[in-house]
C-alpha cells in the first residue's frame, strides 16, 4: 500500500494544471451530534434517549457544544479560508413534541444561517441526520406513513426557515440535504444493530433484520423522493429559484447498498422502463467493480466486495423497493431525477477491512458461498472496525469519484464528510494509529486525490467538506476524535468541553487544511503550482 506522501509524488505533475476557482472547501457537523441539548430533562428527545437512558450508548449531553458556540464555529471556519459549512436542522429541535414546528427554534436556526452567510459561509444544510423525533417511535423508517411523514416535516422546516431568513433580508437556502447517509442508517440499525432500533437485529440473532433494513432503506429513498418534490414545488410556489437538493451515501464497495441506490433513483429519468431495471443495475453493478478495483481485480478484498455483493443482487432485487418505484414512476411526475447532485461520504469503502475476526465468513464469501450457505455460521465473535482503525487510502476516494461519471450525464459531485479518527477515552491521552498517520498528512493526501481527480480526470467534483469541526458525539460514544478542533474533557456530560486550537493528538490540521485551501485558492499558475505542491506535500512540523 503506498503512503500518502508516496500518492501525492505521484499525483504532482497533475497539480501545475489545478482549476481551483470553482472548488468548495468546507467542514460537515451535523445537530444532534455536534449541538448539544439534546435527549436531557426538559430537552428535545430523540430517538436515541432511551439507548442512552438505558446505558446502550453514552450519553450525548452538552455534546460539542456547537449550539451556544456557534459564532466560533463560523469564525474558525472563516479563518481557515473556507466558503463551505454543513450544517444540520435537528428534527427534534425543530418538532420537539409533535409535527408543529417550534417558532423559538425556527428563528435560531435561521440566525445560525445568517451568521455563517455573513463570515463567506455558505450553509448546506442536513434534514435528517441518523436521528427523528422521539414520538416517532423507535422503529420510524418502518411504518408505512414514514415518507410521507418526513416529505411534509422536509416541506414546512424549509419553508419556515427561509421565510424567517426573509424577515432577516436573507436569500433562502440555496443546497440541501435531505437524508444523510440512509444506507448506513439501515444497516447499522438493524444489520449491525449499533444504532437505536425496536425491531431485533441480524447482529442480534434474527435473519429479519436483514428485511427491516431493506425495508427501511426504501422507505428512505422513498422519503427523499417525495421531499424533493415537495421542496421543488415550494421553491417553484414561492419564486425562491431552484433549489439544489440531493441525499448523501457512506461509499462503500458493495453496489447494491452503495452507488447502485443512486442508479436505482435516476434510472427513469435516463429512459430505463422497469422491466428492464434489473438489466440496467446488473450493468452498473459489473461497471462499478471493474471501475473501482481496476488494478487489483483478483485481490482478496476484491473478491470479497465481488462475492457479496452478487450474492445480495440475487436477494435484493428491484421489487424490493416497491415503494420507492412506485414514486419513481409516477405518470404524474416530472422526468427529472429526484436527486440535484451526487454526494458521497468517504471513509474506508472495503468491506473486509471493516470486518474483524472474520477470517472463516470472508474466506466463503471469497469463494463465492451464497448467503444461504453461510446462513449456519457462529458470527459471535465477528467485531466491526473502529474508527481509528479504519484505513486511510487517498487513491479509494479517486476510485469511488470515477465509478460516479457513470451512468452519464455525470451529475455535480459534493464530497460532504471525509475524515480519520484516533482514538482518546476521557481522562485519558491520545493513543496513536498504528499506521502511525496524523490528521495534517491526512487532509494532504485526500486533498491531492480530490485534486487529481478534477483536474487530471475531469471529474465533476465541486465541494469538499472535511468531517468534522470539532470532535462529537461519534456512534454513540466519545472515544472516536474526529476533530480538526480537540474537544477538552468537560467536568460533567451537562457542559460541554472547551475547543482546543489543535486536534486531539496535538497536531495542527487547522493549519494544514488552511495552507492547503489558501494554495489551491491563489493557483494560476507554475509559480504558485509550486506553492501548491508544498503545501501538499508538507511536513506536520509546520
Amino acid at each position: 500500500m503506498h503512503s500518502a506522501l508516496e500518492t501525492l509524488h505521484g499525483w504532482r505533475n497533475s497539480l501545475h494544471t489545478a482549476r481551483a476557482d470553482a472548488l468548495e472547501f468546507g467542514v460537515a457537523t451535523s445537530g444532534f451530534q455536534s449541538e448539544g441539548g439534546l435527549n436531557g430533562l426538559d430537552e428535545p428527545a430523540t430517538n436515541w434517549r432511551a439507548w442512552e437512558r438505558a446505558g446502550r450508548l453514552e450519553r450525548s449531553g452538552a455534546g460539542a457544544g456547537l449550539w451556544g458556540r456557534f459564532a466560533d464555529a463560523a469564525e474558525r471556519a472563516r479563518a481557515m479560508g473556507l466558503t463551505r459549512f454543513r450544517m444540520g436542522v435537528e428534527w427534534a429541535r425543530l418538532c420537539p413534541s409533535g409535527p408543529s414546528l417550534d417558532g423559538a427554534a425556527v428563528e435560531a436556526y435561521a440566525a445560525r444561517v445568517a451568521l455563517l452567510r455573513a463570515r463567506g459561509l455558505e450553509p448546506m444544510v442536513t434534514l435528517h441526520h441518523f436521528t427523528h423525533p422521539a414520538w416517532l417511535g423507535a422503529d420510524f423508517w418502518l411504518t408505512g406513513d414514514a415518507p410521507a411523514v418526513f416529505a411534509d416535516y422536509a416541506r414546512d422546516a424549509t419553508r419556515a426557515l427561509n421565510r424567517a431568513l426573509a424577515r432577516r433580508g436573507e436569500r433562502p437556502l440555496t443546497r440541501l440535504l435531505t437524508l444523510n447517509e440512509p444506507n448506513m442508517l439501515a444497516l447499522a440499525s438493524w444489520v449491525a444493530g449499533v444504532f437505536p432500533h425496536g425491531a431485533r437485529a441480524v447482529a442480534h440473532g434474527s435473519p429479519l433484520g436483514f428485511w427491516h433494513a431493506l425495508r427501511a432503506l426504501d422507505a428512505m429513498l422513498c422519503a427523499h423522493t417525495l421531499a424533493w418534490r415537495a421542496l421543488h414545488a415550494l421553491y417553484a410556489r414561492e419564486a425562491w429559484g431552484a433549489p439544489d437538493v440531493g441525499t448523501n451515501l457512506n461509499f462503500i464497495d458493495l453496489y447494491t447498498f452503495g452507488k447502485g441506490l443512486f442508479d436505482l433513483v435516476r434510472a427513469p429519468s435516463l429512459g430505463v422502463a422497469p422491466k428492464a431495471l434489473g438489466a440496467f443495475l446488473r450493468d452498473g453493478r459489473a461497471r462499478f467493480h471493474g471501475t473501482f478495483f481496476e488494478g487489483e481485480r483478483g485481490s482478496r478484498r476484491a473478491r470479497i466486495a465481488a462475492s457479496l455483493d452478487g450474492a445480495l443482487a440475487g436477494a435484493v432485487r428491484p421489487a424490493v423497493f416497491d415503494r420507492t418505484l412506485t414514486a419513481l414512476y409516477d405518470r404524474g411526475s416530472s422526468s427529472r431525477a429526484p436527486i440535484d447532485h451526487l454526494a458521497i461520504d468517504v471513509y474506508d469503502p472495503y468491506t473486509a477491512q471493516q470486518l474483524h475476526r472474520a477470517d472463516g465468513l470472508l474466506s466463503l464469501l471469497a469463494d463465492g458461498v451464497s448467503l444461504r450457505g453461510l446462513a449456519g455460521l457462529d458470527l459471535a465473535a465477528v467485531r466491526l472496525a473502529e474508527p481509528w482503525e479504519w484505513r486511510a487510502e487517498p487513491v479509494a476516494l479517486v476510485r469511488a469519484l470515477r465509478t460516479l461519471t457513470w451512468p452519464a450525464p455525470a451529475l455535480p459531485i459534493d464530497i460532504d464528510e471525509n475524515g480519520m479518527a484516533v482514538r482518546r477515552d476521557a481522562g485519558d491521552g491520545v493513543i496513536p494509529r498504528e499506521d502511525g498517520l496524523t490528521r495534517p498528512a491526512f487532509l494532504r493526501g485526500y486533498l491531492s486525490a480530490l485534486l487529481h481527480a478534477r483536474v487530471a480526470e475531469d471529474i465533476p467534483v465541486r465541494a469538499y467538506c472535511h468531517w468534522t469541526l470539532v470532535d462529537n458525539y461519534e456512534l454513540g460514544r466519545w472515544a472516536p476524535r474526529f476533530g480538526i478542533y480537540a474537544l477538552e474533557d468537560p467536568p460533567s456530560r451537562d457542559e460541554a468541553g472547551a475547543w482546543a486550537t489543535y486536534d486531539a493528538a496535538g497536531h495542527d490540521a487547522a493549519g494544514a487544511y488552511t495552507r492547503v485551501v489558501s494554495a489551491v485558492r491563489d493557483h494560476t499558475g507554475p509559480a504558485r503550482s509550486t506553492a501548491l505542491e508544498r503545501a501538499l506535500l508538507s511536513t506536520d512540523s509546520q
